[in-house]
């Protein structure tokens, strides 16, 4: 995975082990209970980003 990611570019970023989203899809960001955060994507598409990936992600969005 981590070879693909790095040929996808600076509109993708990584928020699981499994998954890798394109931000420019991104339509809403809310936080969790368990310290992670829920990213709603276009097309009806979610997932959590993991604790792991969230530093980056926060810095992405300047937090």
């Amino acid at each position: 995975m981590y070879e693909v990611y790095q040929q996808l570019g600076q509109d993708f970023m990584q928020i699981s082990k499994q998954a890798v989203v394109n931000l420019t899809c991104l339509e809403s960001v809310e936080a969790s209970f368990n310290g992670t955060m829920f990213l709603r994507l276009e097309h009806g598409l979610s997932d959590y980003i993991s604790r792991k990936y969230l530093p980056a992600f926060k810095q992405y969005l300047g937090l």
